[in-house]
This record gives C-alpha cells, structure tokens and sequence, in this order.
C-alpha cells in the first residue's frame, strides 16, 4: 500500500505492507457420506469387536471442520458406542444372545465449530442367526406404501433442507 500526503510540488508518500488474513466461517454442516451405514454381523460378535465405521465430511477448516460422532437417544445399557473421533462402532457386550436382530442407531455428526453444526444419519446393524445363516425378512413382513406414485411441486427456490413429501406405509 502508498499513502501520499497530497502536497503539489513536493508530495511525500510511503509505502507499508498489509497481511490481510481470511478466517473460516462455519457455514458447513457435517454431511454423511453414505446414508445408511450397514453391517451383517456374526451373532458370536465379541466386546469391543469393530463392526463398522462412519464417516462425515465437512468442508470448513480447522475446529468448523472438526467432527465429533455420538449416537442418539441410545439407552446406558446399549449393545452399541460410537469412537467420538474415528466414527468406528463397536459392541459393548457379545452379541450372542442378539441373534436374528436388526438394530437401528441414530448417529449424530457434530463439528467443533462455535456454534456449532450437525447432521443425523442412520446405522443399521444385522446380527445373523445363531445357526450362522442371514435373518432375511420374515415371510409374515410386507411393506407397503399406502399411495404406488407420490405428485410433489417444489418452487425451485425452495429452501435447502425443506421437507418435500412424507410417505407412510401400511
């Protein structure tokens, strides 16, 4: 940068260097990078076995871009935790006498930005038969929409994270 003084004849100027410095915003939330995560597991699965890892992205930098993973709403007797950094589940007791089960887990995704922001994706862990063989669906299960074609109109300046349709099932 110059600065002159403005004089006519004899102007005097001088010169001084700026460092300007741009900081991150957290204007990111953590987005999943694959909704959901799934795992068949062994029913004799062991304490403390890796049984799948989740992974989220967020496009700030430093501490807005950080991630934190939890599950939610999970009970302090849970089968299931989260590694807080790494996104690796692991169970907290054998599985064994899990056997034939499909577990759902909330995971929640939090960046250490100030505020900061956060998304929820989904995890689902099948335990398979005791016998080894894949629980499958049971014959007596049919799912069903209650419509077969769902007519949305959406502006297109619609917001970002808007609601477009709910369907239910019968």
């Amino acid at each position: 940068m110059r600065a002159t003084d403005g004089g006519r004849y004899d102007a005097r100027s001088e010169k001084a260097q700026i460092h300007v410095t741009i900081t991150d915003v957290n204007d990111n939330k953590p987005v999943f990078v694959k909704y959901p995560f799934t795992a068949d597991v062994p029913a004799f699965t062991q304490p403390n076995q890796q049984l799948l890892q989740v992974m989220a992205e967020d496009r700030d930098e430093g501490a807005n871009g950080e991630i934190v993973y939890s599950l939610i709403n999970e009970p302090s007797n849970s089968k299931f935790r989260i590694h807080p950094s790494t996104g690796v589940v692991t169970a907290t007791s054998s599985l064994t006498m899990e056997s034939g089960r499909l577990f759902h887990l909330e995971v929640l995704a939090r960046d250490k930005g100030t505020p900061s922001l956060s998304s929820t994706g989904l995890i689902e862990i099948r335990v398979a038969d005791a016998s080894g063989t894949d629980i499958g669906t049971p014959a007596s299960v049919i799912l069903r929409f209650q419509n077969a074609t769902y007519n949305v109109q959406l502006p297109e300046n619609a917001p970002v994270g808007k609601d477009v349709v709910q369907v239910n099932g019968k």
